[in-house]
């Protein structure tokens, strides 16, 4: 098991998948990768995300990235525990755009129901 991941960690591995993405792909982050990333917390266990659509540089990226930056990965969001809402896609929260990727939050309403069947997202 790796240590917690601070915010430069985390901004480390956002530009370094920007710069790897190869065409336009989004990545949702949720649970406490958003707390750290808007200064609620110091850190975090690990980076819960979801890349739309699912690409094969992305994924292979964050097998190295994990290693390079010893930060731990879910490949985990809350539509993977419960049902997905309709459009929660694009009632996503946007973050930030490094390169190709655009990064944005998992829906709140969401994360807080997988929360109440007990799925600490």
């Amino acid at each position: 098991m790796r240590g917690d991941t601070n915010k430069e960690q985390l901004q480390k591995f956002m530009r370094a998948l920007g710069r790897g993405a190869r065409e336009r792909s989004r990545i949702y982050f949720t649970g406490g990768t958003t707390a750290l990333l808007y200064g609620w917390r110091e850190s975090t266990v690990d980076v819960d995300l979801r890349f739309d659509p699912e690409r094969d540089e992305l994924f292979r990226l964050v097998s190295d990235l994990k290693d390079e930056l010893d930060i731990n990965i879910e490949l985990a969001s809350p539509p993977d525990f419960i049902p997905e809402v309709p459009g929660w896609q694009d009632r996503s929260i946007f973050i930030t755009s490094k390169g190709k990727l655009d990064s944005r939050q998992g829906r709140t309403r969401a994360r807080s129901g997988s929360k109440r069947c007990g799925f600490d997202v």
